[in-house]
């Protein structure tokens, strides 16, 4: 996508005669306003992994004291290891960002 776009903006540079110098200025300019957009968006994944691992640690601690308060024991280290597992997956599928 971003070499067709690269391709046609050269294009378009051609017909009107843009300098090299406006060139390099603009390609700065789109390089930077990428990077910028791209480290929002890796700030957002960061900012919702954390507040769903929270949402999720908040559940497994209300879901163990109600078992106990259940008089349960036997579910709390399956609560224990489920959970476990999904802050691991999770873990995994955030990894990317």
């Amino acid at each position: 996508m971003c070499n067709v776009n690269f391709f046609l903006l050269k294009e378009i540079w051609d017909e009107v005669g843009e300098s090299d110098d406006e060139r390099d200025k603009l390609l700065l300019q789109i390089e930077q306003e990428c990077l910028d957009v791209y480290k929002r968006k890796v700030e957002q994944a960061a900012k919702s992994r954390a507040e769903l691992l929270q949402t999720l640690s908040d559940a497994n601690a209300e879901l163990s004291s109600l078992t106990m308060s259940l008089g349960d024991k036997s579910l709390v280290g399956i609560v224990s290891f489920v959970s476990s597992l999904v802050v691991e997956n999770l873990s995994e599928v955030f990894f990317v960002f």
